[in-house]
């Protein structure tokens, strides 16, 4: 298995595991600590993910190690376990969906934008108003680097005065809290995991969280409204919303968000607990993803150091030897095919004797040569492998510590 299939397989189960814990989480969440909270969660699986790019623990700098001396005329290694065909075809499936997905994304926003026909920019102080030619959904906040609020073509006579002002305001916060960053890295993630059914079912719940904690927030700040605001609810709709845009009426999450306005507005304890909660998800679900990742070598063991160059997997030290405190040498005869693989192992000399074999052998079983060439065609050929089992493994030295048989 490659290491890019290990990452994305390892990727695929944190978002997997940290969307199911939000998706369980949210409406108790929004029930207790409001709808502001439930939205908040949807930091958590980013965050976790972030984890994965960390550097890797490391093991100890003193552990004991094996450490394989190849000499210059060795042949050379190709890579570490086999070609990595299987591997290589997964990862150009999984690409390939990736990009379907993404240009799927950006034909249902660019359908979207142009629906809307013409846009003529309204005069305001503070926001970026545009008048569509078309109703296509809208009020909607549209545009990820140049942020626009998009109006109806009959906004002033569909909608009461108050009714107006609650809408502009309720685009302004989508605006100024960021959502559309934030469906941007979303519908990344999307694409990056669309084979993921959790994904799919997660996304559409961050959307209708993302739209109650809007609600919520204006609300806060107007409560006297909630009749106002649920009235303008019912006027227009739209059946799918746009990847990169937070538009005003939806039908389908319409009777969960009119439940809500019945909710007061979290307190100030409510919030903090919201807070603390989630900061701390979020670090317990980082540390987990960031200890779950493959402990890099320590550094005398390095393959770089201990190899002369030659990336081999070094075998394992075996736990009664570590016991005992011993140390040891074994040196190996391998049989190499003309495609690289590795055809036989045999141990020529070991100290202590059967000590060290068996897990020398299972190591060299894994390795993978580049062939030598004889008249222009890769041959089959033999090499003598020297590993050294000491418990503190230095670099070693520069000098050959094994020797090259001929080539059949």
């Amino acid at each position: 298995m490659t290491t890019e299939l290990s990452v994305l397989i390892l990727a695929t189960a944190v978002l997997s595991l940290t969307c199911t814990l939000v998706l369980v989480l949210r409406k108790p969440m929004r029930r207790h600590l409001g709808a502001g909270a439930a939205y908040g969660l949807w930091c958590i699986p980013p965050l976790c993910l972030l984890g994965l790019v960390l550097p890797a623990a490391q093991g100890n700098q003193a552990s004991p190690g094996a450490v394989l001396q190849l000499p210059a005329s060795v042949l050379q290694v190709a890579s570490v376990r086999g070609s990595g065909a299987e591997g290589a075809w997964w990862l150009a499936l999984w690409a390939g969906g990736a990009l379907v997905c993404l240009a799927w994304q950006a034909r249902r926003q660019r359908r979207f934008v142009r629906a809307l026909g013409a846009l003529q920019r309204l005069p305001h102080a503070r926001l970026p108003l545009y008048r569509a030619e078309h109703d296509a959904g809208l009020p909607a906040l549209l545009g990820l680097l140049r942020p626009r609020i998009v109006l109806p073509p009959d906004f002033a006579q569909r909608y009461t005065a108050a009714q107006r002002a609650l809408l502009l305001h309720h685009e302004r916060v989508h605006w100024r809290r960021g959502d559309l960053p934030c469906n941007a890295l979303a519908t990344l993630l999307l694409c990056l995991q669309w084979f993921n059914p959790l994904v799919h079912l997660a996304i559409r719940a961050f959307r209708r969280d993302q739209e109650m904690a809007c609600d919520a927030r204006v609300l806060a700040l107007r409560p006297r409204q909630r009749r106002a605001y649920a009235e303008a609810m019912l006027l227009g709709g739209i059946d799918t919303l746009p990847p990169l845009g937070c538009p005003w009426p939806s039908r389908h999450p319409l009777k969960e968000r009119i439940e809500m306005l019945k909710q007061p507005a979290a307190r100030a304890r409510q919030r903090l607990i919201a807070i603390v909660s989630t900061a701390a998800l979020a670090t317990g679900g980082m540390y987990a993803a960031w200890a779950a990742q493959p402990r890099a070598a320590a550094t005398p063991a390095a393959a770089s150091e201990v190899t002369q160059g030659y990336p081999l997997p070094a075998p394992r030290y075996p736990q009664a030897a570590l016991d005992k405190n011993l140390s040891g040498r074994v040196v190996l005869l391998v049989d190499v095919r003309a495609d690289g693989s590795v055809q036989d192992v045999v141990v020529k000399e070991s100290q202590p004797a059967g000590v060290f074999d068996a897990v020398t052998v299972a190591a060299a079983r894994q390795w993978r040569f580049r062939p030598a060439m004889k008249n222009g065609k890769a041959v089959a050929g033999q090499v003598q492998v020297p590993v050294t089992f000491e418990r503190h493994p230095q670099a070693p030295a520069a000098s050959p510590g094994g020797t090259a048989l001929a080539t059949r």
